[in-house]
Formats: C-alpha cells, structure tokens, sequence
C-alpha cells in the first residue's frame, strides 16, 4: 500500500490530492474488513491473495474517476459517473465475476477466495463512485467560499479610499 501512495504521490504531486484518493480507498477496506467480520469470514492463506487485489482495483477505480474529474472540470459529476463512472463499475464487475466463479469451488480456500474477492471489490468500488464524487462536490463548495488570493486586500483598499475602486 505504502509504494502504492509513493507511486501516486509523484504522479499527483500534491498531498491534498493524495489524501482525496486514499479516504474513499481506505473507507472502502475498512466496509470489506467490517462487512467481512460481521459475516464470519476469517482471513486463511487463500483469501489472503484477496487484500493486495483489492487495494489494486480499488485505487485503480479512484485514480479513474479523479483523472476524468480534472479534465472535466468542476460541476462534471454527472459526465464522470455515465462515463468513466460505468467504465470503472464494468470493470470491477468483470473482476468480481471471475474470482466470484470460485464461489461454485467444492475447496473452501478457494471459495473462501471469491467470498473475499466479491466484498472487496464491491466495498472499493463503492467508495470510488460515490465517496469519492461527494468528497470532491464537497471540496468544490469548500473551495468557493475560500477568497481568492488578494481579494481581502481589494476591499480594504476600496474602504480605504471611500469605496472607490480606483
């Protein structure tokens, strides 16, 4: 996980965003490890294989949706969830029906696997869709009310010399 977010930090280049990826990843895990804990399943040498896979789909799955994100632009929330957001839930889709076909396996590792596999994805990319689009609606009003740089010094300037702007 740790080279995962170093790789991500010298694409992205700014913490803030680094940290944006890794709320939904993280809330994501933590959904598959609750959800996991609260239907009995405990972790064998088998499903172990599950954790490094769905760190991998799950940070895929945000990168995505954040990547088309910032090349749309702010407000582009509905074109990112019917574009790349069906893209990402195609993909993880696919994934999940393939370890899920391991659910049929008569060897309860393997089916153990699957069982994993299909909460893992499930919760991660969950989180991508729709953790992530209201963190970044959120940081869009967030950041509309922050002044822009030098705008407190206009409105002094404007009071200072009787409200003209001059």
């Amino acid at each position: 996980v740790l080279v995962v977010f170093i790789i991500l930090f010298l694409e992205l280049q700014r913490f803030r965003e680094l940290i944006l990826l890794a709320i939904p990843l993280f809330a994501g895990i933590s959904a598959f490890l609750g959800c996991a804990h609260a239907l009995g399943l405990h972790f064998n040498m088998f499903n172990l294989l599950a954790i490094p896979m769905v760190v991998g789909i799950g940070i895929d799955a945000a990168v995505h949706v954040y990547h088309r994100y910032r090349s749309e632009g702010p407000g582009s929330f509905g074109v990112v969830l019917r574009t790349t957001g069906v893209s990402v839930l195609l993909a993880s889709a696919t994934s999940a029906a393939g370890f899920g076909s391991s659910l049929v396996c008569h060897h309860l590792g393997l089916r153990s696997l699957g069982t994993m596999s299909l909460l893992g994805i499930a919760a991660t990319t969950i989180g991508a869709l729709f953790l992530l689009t209201s963190l970044l609606a959120l940081k869009e009003r967030l950041d509309k009310n922050v002044p822009k740089p030098g705008a407190q010094l206009k409105k002094e300037g404007a009071r200072a010399n009787g409200g003209s702007q001059c």
